[in-house]
């Protein structure tokens, strides 16, 4: 929501949808609480293309000058919530951006060396 706020982007918000369906309706859409079933993901994606294609027949707004990026929300995101230990003879040379000190969370909490990979850095 604030980042759509920041660059002026629409945004497709389905949690009043979701709150104005009965609890039954809920128990069917979602196994749990954001993971929907098998049935709920067809109903999800039936509405999303239906709002879809109802957004881009609207008029667009008037363009203004494009706003400077913001800050990144997440430098170190990390991908399928999985950790694997490597060194930096792994990483392609003249990549990696930076080192730092951070808490491991493989050994609960310790100071560990993180190595950020740049772009076009690849972990072999």
């Amino acid at each position: 929501r604030h980042v759509c706020r920041r660059y002026g982007l629409a945004q497709l918000d389905l949690i009043p949808a979701m709150r104005a369906l009965p609890l039954e309706a809920r128990r069917e859409w979602f196994r749990d609480d954001c993971h929907t079933t098998e049935m709920g993901g067809d109903r999800l994606g039936a509405l999303v293309a239906k709002l879809l294609l109802w957004a881009v027949r609207q008029p667009g707004p008037a363009q203004g000058p494009v706003p400077a990026l913001c800050p990144v929300l997440d430098r170190c995101c990390w991908c399928d919530g999985r950790i694997i230990r490597i060194s930096s003879g792994w990483l392609t040379p003249n990549h990696t951006i930076k080192r730092y000190m951070e808490k491991d969370p493989m050994r609960l909490g310790e100071q560990a060396e993180w190595l950020l990979l740049g772009p076009g850095g690849q972990a072999t």
